[in-house]
């Protein structure tokens, strides 16, 4: 289903002090975090890509975030960056696809080539019914978040409704039904995984994609 790579983003303060870059090129920072943890990252100087080691919070990047002990995080901009900006304002989201990264079906339905040959009436309902919960949710967003506040103890109605109505026009960006794929964003998508090291080489997108659903 049609969910995008908006919904990636670096969030957090602008007042810190330097640590080094993020994998777009633009600064991340940390002073101490408490909770978090050493890894390698790509990233982008201007003038070439280069191997950086990062601290990356982990857990509530909110909290860590507003403890002080963290000035960015990596979480999403439709409920982590809501979050803060909230509590902080003046926090700022520093979504991917507004430094090049192209949308992407982020939830898609998974099965093995057996199950779509031998039980493609299944999948083609199961679809279906995807499609149909998530255009009633379009249609109606006030019952659809009513109706997961109810069904999931602790949710923050108001939460939930906002971050709804945030990710809401990307549910049928660059598509007429929700849940297309669209062979041409499908390799844009590829070619950008390859280029950004996220994968090893292009995606196969007629194998990795059954298209007619």
């Amino acid at each position: 289903m049609i969910g995008g790579l908006a919904a990636g983003a670096i969030i957090g303060s602008a007042a810190s002090h330097p640590y080094g870059y993020g994998y777009y090129g633009g600064p991340y920072y940390a002073a101490a975090p408490y909770d978090c943890g050493w890894r390698r990252e790509r990233f982008w100087d201007g003038y070439r890509w280069r191997v950086h080691r990062v601290r990356v919070a982990r857990g509530d990047v909110v909290a860590a975030i507003r403890s002080g002990r963290v000035a960015a995080a990596v979480g999403r901009w439709d409920t982590d960056g809501l979050k803060l900006a909230a509590a902080r304002p003046g926090a700022q989201a520093f979504r991917a696809d507004d430094y090049g990264a192209p949308g992407y079906p982020e939830l898609v339905l998974c099965v093995t080539g057996d199950t779509l040959l031998e039980s493609r009436p299944v999948v083609r309902a199961t679809v279906a019914a995807l499609r149909r919960g998530y255009e009633e949710a379009l249609v109606d967003p006030e019952s659809a978040v009513g109706a997961l506040v109810d069904a999931v103890p602790g949710l923050d109605r108001a939460a939930e409704q906002a971050s709804f109505d945030a990710v809401q026009p990307a549910l049928l960006e660059g598509v007429t039904r929700f849940g297309d794929l669209v062979p041409t964003q499908l390799r844009a998508w590829a070619r950008w995984s390859a280029e950004t090291g996220i994968t090893r080489r292009p995606t196969d997108v007629g194998r990795a994609f059954a298209l007619g659903f």
